[in-house]
C-alpha cells in the first residue's frame, strides 16, 4: 500500500495506529491532525483525507457517517471508523503508543 500510493511511511503508520486505537469511536480529520501534530509530524488535512480514502480502497477501514434526515453539512461531521479485520484491533504491535 505504501509503495502503490507513494505515502510517507512514518506518517501513514501513525495515522493507521490512531485509527486502530480509536476504532468504533467518532473521529474527525481534525482530531487525527491534532494527534499527529502533537507527535511533531507535519502533514496537511488534505493528506489525511487521502490516507482515509486509501484505507477505504484496500478495505482496511470502514468509515460510517452519522445519519441525518436532512443532508446539510453531513460530510463535515465526524465519522465512526471500523476496522474491517477485527483481529487487528487486539494485535499489540498496532496500538497507538507501540513502536
Amino acid at each position: 500500500m505504501i509503495e502503490y500510493y507513494r505515502v510517507n511511511p512514518t506518517l501513514f503508520d501513525r495515522f493507521l495506529r490512531f485509527c486502530i486505537a480509536n476504532h468504533s469511536k467518532l473521529i474527525s480529520v481534525s482530531k487525527v491532525y491534532e494527534y499527529l501534530k502533537s507527535l511533531r509530524l507535519k502533514c496537511s488535512k488534505s493528506t489525511l483525507i487521502k490516507y482515509l480514502e486509501f484505507s477505504k480502497e484496500v478495505f482496511f477501514l470502514l468509515p460510517v457517517e452519522i445519519f441525518f434526515l436532512l443532508n446539510k453539512g453531513e460530510k463535515a461531521l465526524p465519522k465512526k471508523l471500523y476496522i474491517v479485520d477485527n483481529g487487528l484491533v487486539s494485535y499489540p504491535r498496532l496500538k497507538a503508543g507501540a513502536s
